[in-house]
């Protein structure tokens, strides 16, 4: 067993007769003379805490409806731990987890990356660390996510039979005499490059969320979670604390990106075949554009986005043929046969 000191902190006032509350967890890995022997190391901590209970004793209530979040690593661990990370155990995936049917497929945005953490990160011991599980297997790190894709599950000897690949050292069993479940270990999506000012500053009208209370989620990653510590964002800036709050959702839709493709026809191929599912968990709008009625302005302005990003090298445009000036007429030729799988181009020298 990982020996553990925790000190809960709880502090409650008044305001106009109606109670305020706000807790905080300090402590971790060690005895309890690693952590609690000198008091004023906790001063700090607690100062803040203070601060952040008096903002929200004057807070306002949250709007209803559908906003635009940022989640801090206490929310974002429970959404990664709760909503996601339960649902990619390889057994609940045998019984209907919503991530069965997505293997390999793109589930979030390209910027998203989840680990099942086995007992270290970045060098530092994890809060939970497992180094062989109890079955008997060395406990690896599994990458569930992967920039956006389902890439792994979580597995037992059992399991890992049965999906024809390796156990990752996630059979854990609450008492010698219990059968292993598969569990997670360490579950976190990994740090992006944004610094949370950056975040905040991009954000017009939404809420920053900090601290998790109590909450639910099930194997079809929809969740609720009680929310005790937040702030509106209103045009970039931190504004108001809030009350306490509740959010809900479908984890994997949360962690998608979304966006418009605006698209043109080719004459090559009168019935293009599109990734329906990759699209569908990324929720990405397809809208048809006929370029010929396009305004000016906006055509010019297309062909600045489009010469940015090929200059930035992200993206490839498919070339089938070049040729000089000099041969425009073999390049017309080029064109009527069809069969083409790119652009045919003329060069200007």
């Amino acid at each position: 067993m990982t020996p553990r000191g925790i000190m809960y902190v709880s502090l409650t006032m008044d305001n106009n007769g109606e109670p305020v509350d706000l807790m905080n967890v300090f402590g971790g890995l060690g005895q309890l003379e690693d952590h609690f022997l000198d008091p004023s190391h906790f001063y700090g901590d607690i100062d803040i805490l203070v601060d952040h209970l008096q903002k929200k004793s004057k807070g306002v209530y949250a709007d209803a409806g559908v906003k635009e979040v940022i989640l801090d690593a206490d929310l974002a661990g429970i959404l990664a731990h709760e909503a996601i990370g339960h649902t990619t155990e390889a057994d609940l995936v045998l019984g209907g987890s919503v991530a069965g049917e997505f293997m390999g497929e793109q589930v979030a945005s390209e910027l998203v990356t989840l680990v099942d953490y086995a007992n270290t990160m970045n060098e530092k011991v994890c809060p939970v660390p497992v180094y062989i599980d109890d079955e008997g297997t060395p406990s690896e790190d599994t990458v569930i996510i992967e920039d956006g894709s389902l890439k792994s599950f979580m597995h037992n000897k059992d399991s890992a039979r049965h999906f024809n690949t390796k156990p990752t050292g996630n059979a854990r069993a609450y008492a010698f005499s219990d059968e292993p479940l598969i569990r997670m270990r360490n579950t976190a999506i990994q740090p992006g490059k944004c610094s949370l000012d950056e975040m905040i500053s991009s954000i017009d009208d939404g809420y920053y969320l900090m601290k998790s209370s109590n909450g639910q989620a099930d194997s079809t990653s929809e969740f609720m979670f009680g929310v005790p510590l937040g702030y509106e964002i209103k045009g970039g800036k931190l504004g108001n604390a809030i009350k306490d709050t509740t959010i809900s959702g479908v984890a994997f839709d949360v962690l998608k990106t979304n966006g418009i493709i605006a698209t043109y026809s080719s004459m090559t191929d009168m019935n293009p075949a599109i990734p329906f599912i990759r699209m569908m968990f990324m929720d990405i709008t397809v809208r048809m554009v006929l370029v010929y009625a396009m305004p000016g302005e906006a055509k010019q302005q297309a062909m600045e986005d489009i010469t940015a990003i090929l200059t930035d090298e992200q993206f490839d445009h498919r070339v089938a043929a070049t040729f000089p000036l000099g041969q425009s007429a073999k390049a017309h030729e080029e064109i009527e046969k069809g069969g083409n799988y790119g652009s045919v181009i003329i060069t200007v020298d």
